[in-house]
């Protein structure tokens, strides 16, 4: 018991478990920090990275898909194209009708139509547009040509008229070549901007695909992460527990040695005052006289109650720290009831007094009979053994605040005012009463056997000398009653 009890196994193993769960959190290599903060950090810069590329492939291609430069470069080479034939139908009308006022006006209008779109051609983006299609030079030698023969510096006759036709249908033939030159150079425009929109596309994709890839593994560092932080809670709490579970077991242990040295100590005095009287009775020679007897079986019978009483304290100790104590409440007259276990607990002490003060009107209170005879009894058998052989106790019952108090007083010394809050501790006896017999758990399990019932027990000391008890039940309505006549129970009754 004393190896078990001292704790010393227990604190080794205690400390072992704490220091090896500890150990395992505190002691993590700084590659494994690095690996719970700077990866998640990577990862997600990676994952930003792959959108940034991705949102600007796609502003390119979006760009590139808004700018139809090859196409409106064609659209001119056609309208120039077009002018110059009707230009041509314009003089040739002129011609055949002799070149009256409404043909030649026709034909002039024509004319300035076709310069307008020349020297649309020979401007900015369609100038480097024709020199890449290699049509730069005809076109600009034709129009240098078909703009000396403006009508504005010398009227159409039919010499301007012929020469400027054929310069006419030349450029038209050049337009028309530069035309077909921009229509092949724009199909293979397309075609290389369909094959980058594909490349575009499929770097979209891949950098779509990382950023899902980087955020699972992220989610998958961050499922780690906390898996590992849960598994070192989760060691931390255990570790707790069995520090919690360590210190049970050490009190139980010191719980279970002081009640073993208590009660085998308290034993061992009852029995043997019981094995001297009953030498006495059975030693030869001389028989004893009546009143020798008497006295002796009378000892036997006090000192076997007190045996019974520190069993069924043992016993009810057991119950309540397993909690099997049924409550059964009742409604009870606590004047009749108090009287009733005051005559009966005299019955084995008839030399002693116990002066019950109780009114004529009924006091019902709400407890469990059974167990609260139980707690007046020990009282009673505590106020009896520290108090003189020849003075007595008292038992009254009071109300206050819609509780019933049934206390009980002894004569004599007191409680210490240092005890006082730690009376009903178990195994705790004041600095005044280490010489009487007694367990040191009576107490705690009366105020237990009180609380269960719905009441409280206090303790306190009286103004002319002793030690006060007072249990407080809950109270209830009663009707009136004729009561029983106050006064002492027992010898000079």
């Amino acid at each position: 018991m004393s190896k078990f009890g001292d704790g010393t196994m227990e604190k080794g193993i205690g400390s072992l478990d704490l220091t090896s769960a500890g150990s395992g959190t505190a002691s993590r290599p700084a590659r494994t920090r690095l690996w719970h903060y700077a990866t998640p950090l990577g990862i997600l810069a990676a994952c930003i990275g792959l959108l940034v590329h991705a949102l600007v492939q796609l502003s390119e291609v979006t760009e590139t898909m808004q700018t139809d430069a090859p196409g409106n470069m064609l659209w001119v080479l056609g309208q120039a194209e077009v002018e110059a034939l009707r230009s041509q139908n314009a003089l040739t009308t002129a011609r055949l009708n002799g070149w009256e006022e409404n043909s030649r006006k026709m034909a002039e209008q024509r004319y300035e139509l076709l310069i307008s779109r020349l020297v649309l051609l020979a401007e900015g983006p369609q100038q480097r547009n024709l020199e890449a299609l290699g049509s730069a030079g005809p076109i600009a030698e034709l129009t240098a040509h078909v703009r000396s023969l403006d009508p504005a510096l010398q009227p159409f006759g039919e010499d301007i008229a012929i020469e400027l036709t054929e310069m006419l249908s030349r450029l038209g033939r050049e337009l028309n070549r530069a035309a077909n030159r921009q229509m092949v150079a724009n199909w293979e425009s397309l075609s290389a901007q369909f094959a980058r929109y594909r490349q575009t596309v499929s770097q979209v994709i891949l950098s779509v695909a990382g950023v899902i890839f980087g955020t699972l593994l992220l989610g998958w560092q961050i499922i780690v992460g906390k898996r590992s932080q849960l598994q070192a809670q989760e060691a931390r709490l255990r570790a707790i527990q069995l520090e919690q579970e360590l210190k049970g077991m050490r009190a139980t242990a010191k719980y279970h040695e002081d009640f073993a040295a208590i009660v085998s100590h308290q034993f061992r005095t009852p029995l043997a005052i019981i094995d001297s009287a009953a030498q006495r009775l059975v030693r030869g020679g001389k028989p004893l006289d009546g009143a020798a007897l008497l006295e002796r079986q009378a000892l036997i019978r006090r000192t076997v109650g007190r045996l019974a009483r520190l069993v069924d304290a043992a016993l009810m100790a057991g119950q309540l720290d397993n909690g099997l104590v049924d409550i059964d409440l009742a409604e009870i007259d606590l004047a009749v009831f108090a009287r009733d276990v005051s005559d009966n607990f005299m019955r084995g002490m008839p030399e002693r007094k116990i002066c019950v003060e109780v009114p004529d009107s009924p006091l019902m209170a709400r407890c469990d009979p059974a167990l609260l005879a139980h707690v007046i009894m020990n009282l009673l058998d505590n106020a009896l053994k520290y108090s003189r052989p020849d003075a007595p106790v008292s038992l009254n019952l009071s109300v206050s605040n819609g509780r019933v108090g049934c206390t009980v007083a002894d004569r004599g010394s007191g409680i210490a005012e240092a005890d006082l809050p730690h009376i009903f501790d178990r195994f705790r006896r004041g600095q005044n009463r280490e010489e009487a017999p007694g367990s040191g758990i009576g107490l705690w399990i009366a105020r237990r056997l009180v609380e269960l019932q719905g009441g409280t027990l206090t303790a306190g000391n009286r103004s002319g000398g002793g030690a006060t008890f007072t249990i407080w039940l809950p109270q209830v309505p009663a009707a009136p009653r004729t009561g029983r006549p106050e006064g002492c129970a027992g010898a000079g009754t």
